[in-house]
């Protein structure tokens, strides 16, 4: 039992100190002790294995203008160790390698067209795509990242844009084609929110994130913690209803925000208000980048359409806020897209509706972050959450 402990508190000291680089960026030794409280002896020890393991590098002394021996700066041997993620979209898979400072070093796009054997599909991809891209760096593991919410007891997707049914047993077969592999699966939002809280650059640690593709998820940050949103199963933004007569949504509740204001929803939305053939009269395919254009643009078609999806996302935030507080909305995904109007519409909507000192104060923007934040944000959290130095991660298997 002694020993068990002493290498359980060895593993956490480890994190701790690895963290520590990562987030400085360089630092010297005598840094981490004053840091961590550690004596300089269990620094110097912690270090040394993190050298030898590749995970870390000494780039040699610095100038201090002190007497005595010069410190050197410890940093991250960010190229060395990769995180592989597989980002499954409704139309494509989206293949990358992450470094252990976040930054996508390999991105390949692969379109899925119409198959639908994804147990088949996904862990071909992994073998074929990414492991010949991997070489000689250290392998930390393989993430994938699912539209959905995820049922972490039975291993399953809830309520999801791809097509598989929720009785579909897909996340198990591919976990056992990729055994071995395959260390975590987690919900999209939660990996956008992640990247935002650990990469973005802000002056405040709470805010409500909101991510507007296919779907519509949510996830709050508090004090620079998720709120237990990372299997997508503490709350779901997408079946809060906006309309409780609305038309019935498969989750079993009626007028489900992104059955309205989801990319997905677009089309028939234009439909039901009749002017379908006027926003497209070239038949173009309806998204949320070509809405955004136009509105932009001026076009009044457009801006009165945008305006209607920012007034109904409005409203749902509003009753966000009466239950949770903040004074920060961050607006992720495609949704982004939208552009300038649609946010100066939401803005307007917002303050217009809801509990007037609460919305009064809520700011929203877009993320400042890319496109590849999704994946940036899986590994980062793949790594600080559950990636243990020294030991054998390829048994390791978590729905989160």
């Amino acid at each position: 039992m002694k020993i068990l402990n002493q290498q359980i508190m060895k593993n956490h000291n480890l994190k701790k100190i690895f963290s520590l680089i990562l987030r400085h960026g360089s630092i010297s030794r005598i840094e981490l002790a004053a840091l961590t409280e550690l004596s300089k002896t269990t620094i110097s020890s912690l270090v040394d294995s993190l050298i030898q393991g590749n995970f870390i590098m000494d780039t040699g002394e610095i100038t201090t203008g002190r007497q005595g021996r010069k410190p050197s700066l410890l940093r991250v041997n960010a190229e060395k160790n990769i995180v592989a993620v597989i980002n499954w979209r409704l139309e494509e898979l989206e293949l990358s390698l992450v470094d252990m400072n976040g930054q996508v070093i390999y991105y390949q796009q692969q379109e899925i067209g119409g198959q639908t054997d994804f147990a088949e599909l996904i862990p071909q991809a992994y073998y074929e795509v990414l492991e010949p891209q991997i070489g000689r760096r250290n392998f930390l593991g393989l993430c994938l990242i699912v539209p959905s919410m995820l049922d972490v007891s039975s291993y399953r997707m809830i309520s999801t844009v791809l097509p598989v049914r929720e009785e579909d047993d897909v996340l198990r077969q591919i976990h056992e084609k990729l055994k071995g592999k395959l260390t975590a699966v987690f919900n999209d939002t939660a990996c956008y929110a992640y990247a935002e809280n650990v990469f973005s650059q802000r002056e405040f640690d709470t805010f409500l994130f909101i991510n507007i593709n296919k779907g519509v998820g949510a996830v709050i940050v508090q004090d620079g913690t998720m709120i237990k949103g990372e299997a997508g199963m503490r709350s779901q933004l997408g079946h809060f209803s906006i309309d409780r007569y609305g038309s019935p949504c498969v989750c079993g509740n009626r007028g489900c925000l992104e059955n309205l204001i989801g990319e997905s929803a677009l089309l028939s939305r234009a439909e039901k208000l009749g002017i379908a053939k006027e926003l497209l009269p070239k038949n173009e395919k309806i998204s949320f980048e070509y809405l955004g254009k136009l509105a932009d643009g001026g076009d009044r078609t457009a801006m009165d359409f945008v305006s209607g999806l920012a007034a109904d996302l409005a409203f749902a935030i509003s009753n966000v806020l009466v239950i949770y507080n903040t004074d920060h909305i961050i607006i992720g995904g495609k949704g982004q897209r939208l552009g300038r109007y649609y946010l100066q519409q939401l803005e307007m909507h917002l303050k217009k509706q809801g509990f007037f000192i609460f919305v009064s104060r809520a700011g929203v923007r877009y993320t400042d972050l890319s496109d590849d934040a999704i994946m940036r944000g899986a590994a980062r959290y793949y790594i600080d959450k559950f990636y243990q130095f020294f030991e054998d991660m390829s048994g390791f298997f978590v729905i989160e």
